[in-house]
């Protein structure tokens, strides 16, 4: 009987080891394919505001999907996934750095925005409205005296 390594669940790819190295790889081939979108806008004098709208809608989104289940990656894996973010910003913005494109373009590294991602699902999830509010860790202030 064959051993299934991984398994593709709702998008996100579930290898038998519980790494995230086949979920990234598959993003960032999904992501560099979508690139060449992008260069074909630059080519035709699309400007840059409107070429960086179509990075967020095809590229960066497939980058961050159910980024809050994956989003603890090693270091390596995350400078992976954020050079496609650098390749995407140097055809939009030729002459500007990785830096200075993402002060043009007010938008954080993909780490970054991984995090806040997270922060904000956590923060609507104590909302007792949200559907899977019951998983949310329940914040608690106790008092204790000491004497």
């Amino acid at each position: 009987m064959e051993r299934v390594r991984t398994y593709k669940l709702l998008g996100v790819t579930i290898s038998h080891d519980l790494k995230w190295n086949a979920h990234v790889d598959y993003v960032i081939a999904k992501a560099a394919k979508r690139l060449y979108a992008l260069r074909l806008l630059k080519r035709a004098g699309v400007m840059p505001k409107d070429i960086l709208k179509v990075y967020l809608c095809i590229v960066r989104s497939a980058l961050e999907y159910a980024a809050q289940v994956w989003q603890d990656i090693p270091a390596y894996l995350s400078d992976a996934i954020e050079s496609i973010q650098r390749r995407a910003l140097g055809i939009i913005f030729p002459n500007s750095s990785y830096q200075q494109a993402l002060d043009l373009t007010n938008l954080t590294s993909l780490a970054n925005h991984r995090i806040l991602l997270c922060k904000k699902l956590m923060a609507d999830m104590r909302n007792e409205s949200h559907p899977i509010s019951f998983l949310a860790p329940q914040v608690t202030t106790r008092s204790i005296p000491y004497q």
